[in-house]
């Protein structure tokens, strides 16, 4: 649990960790920022493609909400909130790799 924003944003931190953790024991740090950067872009579309998808859910349920078709409301806030905590993952992902992305250039300095 946690009782304001900051201490959300530091279990956020921590997942990131635990992320880039993960992912150092399956891949080798970046052999050049270049390397980094594309993964870290990677990781950036596959969330903006879950955000995206976020939205058009989204919509499909404010439609469902206005013409008061309950039912298929709660399926589309479903699908809104499964894009968004995949999105959420990706996010994590991303700052992951903006971690590795420095501790690569650092390994190397």
């Amino acid at each position: 649990m946690h009782n304001n924003f900051i201490e959300l944003v530091e279990k956020v931190e921590k997942l990131a960790n635990d992320e880039l953790e993960r992912a150092n024991k399956e891949h080798p740090l970046f052999h050049s920022l270049h390397e980094g950067f594309a993964v870290l872009m990677e990781e950036i579309d596959e969330a903006i493609e879950r955000n995206q998808l976020a939205m058009t859910s989204k919509e499909k349920l404010w439609s469902a909400i206005k013409d008061d078709l309950n039912n298929e409301a709660i399926i589309y806030a479903l699908e809104v909130q499964r894009y968004l905590t995949e999105a959420t993952v990706e996010m994590i992902q991303c700052v992951a790799m903006c971690k590795k992305i420095i501790e690569s250039e650092k390994s190397y300095e």
